[in-house]
């Protein structure tokens, strides 16, 4: 068993949260769980949302208890309530009191999940940057997701050197989503890149089918059941998702636009109060370069989807 690189306390040792029986923890960074455990414990806790006790009015108040359960406790308080939403509290009490396996797994913070492609996904994330995507402020809607990590972690990053599009794609690639395997080798790791896009696709899939349960939705995006906005072609359906087009049922089909992507992602990255509360020196041409740089490499790797 090796050291954790982070030290927590004096425990340099506290691998997977000191239960690897529980977990899998392989960096010593975070607890991961595989997808088939979290839809275990997701469906233990659409039992509790759907139980008597609970007294739902519908599927959609469901929905969001469970996406609040599944942020809660790391993406909670007041900047979150006006982010997200707020997270129902008593629901939290009642997955405790009537689900504690799933509780005492799925109520921590950096949380992270390993898909099937075995790529490495931030769960707290992705359902803090869903809920937002239902909040009915739509000002804030992506503050929760792509922009508000871009926005966040601007500070740290300095474009100077990447006036040009490469010097920009060049820069990402290094610093910005740099190591999948390690989310604080970079201000901006694939784990919350791959949260971003994940949250935004599944929200498409919710919004096709208003009765559609979020963990019914989790489980066809992440099991590929609907290959054409899956997590298998992550990249392509968020593509079409983010710029409101129909996916073509022939992936080899798919038309992507560079310059239609940027001009979108330039809308999604501009200044807001959101965002500027986020970073008070975040500019109009931080955006710009971000826009440039992201599309090309959202584009790039959607293309290699089709491989």
């Amino acid at each position: 068993m090796a050291m954790d690189p982070i030290k927590d306390g004096w425990n340099w040792f506290a691998y997977a949260n000191n239960n690897p029986i529980k977990y899998v923890d392989p960096t010593g960074l975070f607890p991961e769980l595989s997808i088939d455990t979290i839809l275990t414990h997701l469906e233990s806790v659409r039992n509790v949302a759907t139980s008597p006790q609970a007294n739902a009015a519908n599927i959609q108040e469901q929905n969001q208890w469970i996406m609040g359960f599944m942020r809660y406790p790391q993406y909670d308080g007041f900047r979150w309530a006006g982010t997200a939403g707020p997270i129902n509290q008593r629901f939290v009490r009642l997955v405790r009191e009537n689900e504690r396996i799933a509780y005492d797994i799925l109520a921590r913070e950096n949380l992270h999940m390993r898909d099937h492609q075995n790529n490495l996904v931030d769960l707290k994330h992705l359902f803090a940057t869903l809920d937002a995507q239902f909040n009915p402020m739509a000002s804030f809607r992506y503050a929760a997701g792509i922009a508000g990590d871009f926005a966040t972690h601007i500070a740290r990053i300095t474009f100077e050197s990447a006036i040009l599009y490469q010097r920009a794609i060049e820069y990402f690639d290094i610093f910005v989503c740099q190591d999948p395997e390690n989310p604080r080798s970079s201000p901006f790791p694939w784990a919350d890149m791959f949260a971003n896009v994940d949250a935004v696709n599944i929200h498409a899939l919710m919004s096709s089918d208003r009765n559609l349960s979020v963990v019914d939705a989790f489980r066809i995006y992440y099991e590929n059941s609907s290959p054409i906005n899956s997590a298998r072609y992550r990249f392509t359906a968020f593509y079409y998702n983010l710029l409101g087009l129909d996916m073509p049922t022939n992936i080899g089909n798919a038309n992507l636009n560079v310059t239609k992507l940027e001009t979108r992602l330039r809308t999604v990255l501009a200044p807001s109060v959101q965002l500027v509360i986020l970073n008070r020196n975040f500019t109009e041409d931080d955006a710009i370069v971000g826009a440039q740089a992201l599309a090309w490499i959202i584009v790039a790797e959607a293309r290699n989807e089709r491989q």
